[in-house]
């Protein structure tokens, strides 16, 4: 099935159920091992991968990009889960400096940010705030992130998020964070927006323009975290981004069809 083709209504339903069963997973998962890895745990001695720090959604822990986690390591990348966001509650101006603390702590040059949904926009800010701010931030080897890799994330906000309460209020469209990230466009060539063809939260295309964009012929925001293609895929961008000299590689190197990504299931 093309990855831009819509599933059908019992796989859609089928797709969504075992999302929320993958959801209840991760939360158990969380409480039995809440210790995260730390750099470099996992990854092959000698090992010099660019450094990738992840970014989980609203109200989600690193367990739920796990298997994520645990390819990078084993493809040598030392992966930085930034603890001090906690289960990401917080406004999405206040994690993105959290993170950008973070990064200048470690004094990471050129990661790449992994992130999932409310991630993809904390890092979308962070890397703003990196080019607006710091010296030579458009130079490799001077800026803080070189590339976002962002899985489902509501570039645009959700018109659902007007039913909302709290924190999930914060993706309505018209808030002046969600307003500002979609108008800024000065790093957008610099993302990756990977999408599921059936998201329950975000709507269709609503990646940046500039951004490369890769649809996936799969259903649900939380659950493709762990398929296998898609981890493969993150992987394989990571590396592409890595071998690219100016931290953006070419857009049409990347393909779902390249990683055997099947139809929706």
């Amino acid at each position: 099935m093309p990855a831009n083709a819509r599933p059908s209504i019992p796989r859609i339903v089928a797709g969504v159920a075992a999302d929320y069963a993958y959801v209840l997973g991760r939360r158990l998962t969380a409480t039995l091992k809440p210790r995260a890895p730390l750099p470099g745990d996992g990854t092959p001695p000698g090992s010099r991968g660019r450094p990738v720090v992840i970014l989980p959604g609203i109200f989600e822990s690193w367990h739920y990009l796990e298997r994520i986690v645990e390819a990078l390591s084993a493809a040598g990348h030392p992966v930085y889960i930034v603890g001090d966001i906690g289960i990401n509650g917080r406004p999405i101006p206040a994690t993105a400096r959290r993170v950008y603390r973070y990064l200048v702590a470690h004094d990471l040059r050129d990661a790449i940010l992994v992130a999932h949904s409310k991630g993809g926009l904390i890092g979308k800010h962070v890397m703003l705030h990196d080019a607006q701010d710091n010296p030579g931030a458009d130079l490799p080897g001077r800026r803080r992130v070189a590339h976002l890799i962002a899985v489902n994330t509501p570039w645009r906000g959700s018109e659902l998020a007007r039913y909302g309460v709290g924190a999930w209020r914060e993706f309505a469209p018209r808030r002046p964070v969600m307003a500002r990230l979609a108008a800024e466009n000065d790093v957008d060539a610099r993302v990756t927006a990977i999408d599921s063809a059936i998201d329950q939260y975000v709507p269709r295309d609503s990646a940046p323009d500039a951004a490369t964009r890769i649809p996936v012929p799969l259903v649900g925001h939380f659950r493709v975290l762990a398929h296998p293609s898609v981890v493969a895929l993150i992987v394989d961008r990571v590396r592409e981004v890595t071998r690219a000299s100016g931290g953006v590689p070419p857009r049409t190197r990347v393909s779902y069809l390249g990683v055997g990504i099947p139809t929706a299931e």
